[in-house]
């Protein structure tokens, strides 16, 4: 909640416009490809029967690396379009945040896509695994995703993504085995497609309150 929408405003503002899909795709790519590299080594450190405060303990040095490296960006100060114009919200942003919204309240926790890979016959060890290979799906195809946004329209790639996840969900119960892993890859496209792009949209309707209107995007899907 604290380190989002700062987050989300500095990608902001270090781009333009016309590149924000791009931006926001390629930093979903990273935090997921962080996803799939973390998990594996603390698999391996737990099948070798280390104590889970010690990983504790080990997970935190990338924290500090990452302290560090903030030091080293420089923050844009005084953007002048947030002090001009008016001051209230646009209509068509107040519309497209309700959509955000309702889409969210429908959207079904993935703690249950992994209650469903252990009732459909995969073992506990198998899915930390294939949440590794989810989450490396998308973080293959974010930065893509992003970079077709800026050219052919985010509006379009974020409305196929909800169409793909509407899909995905209603063929979830129907399947089971290697079926299911390939419909678990197709719903890794579905966040390539919309995570970012989502919040580039929003950044092409906006160009004051930055922080503010990122908050309550935030507030929205979470």
């Amino acid at each position: 909640g604290i380190r989002t929408s700062p987050r989300d405003k500095l990608i902001y503002l270090s781009q333009s416009k016309e590149t924000l899909g791009l931006s926001f795709g390629f930093q979903r790519s990273m935090d997921h490809l962080g996803a799939v590299f973390g998990p594996l080594p603390a698999f391996y450190l737990l099948a070798r029967s280390i104590n889970i405060r010690s990983i504790f303990f080990i997970s935190a040095l990338p924290s500090l690396i990452v302290l560090i490296l903030l030091f080293f960006i420089r923050e844009k100060e005084g953007v002048q379009e947030e002090k001009t114009g008016s001051k209230r919200i646009q209509k068509g942003t107040i519309l497209y945040m309700l959509s955000i919204f309702i889409f969210s309240l429908g959207n079904a926790s993935d703690a249950f896509i992994v209650i469903l890979l252990h009732s459909s016959g995969f073992s506990v060890v198998d899915i930390p695994l294939i949440w590794a290979l989810f989450n490396a799906t998308k973080s293959l195809f974010s930065t893509p995703f992003g970079w077709l946004s800026d050219r052919y329209g985010r509006k379009r790639i974020v409305v196929l993504g909800w169409l793909l996840y509407s899909a995905v969900y209603f063929l979830f119960p129907l399947y089971k085995g290697k079926k299911l892993l390939l419909l678990l890859l197709l719903y890794g496209i579905y966040y390539a497609m919309t995570e970012g792009v989502e919040k580039a949209l929003l950044g092409g309707m906006i160009d004051k309150k930055i922080g503010t209107m990122y908050g309550i995007f935030n507030f929205f899907i979470y």
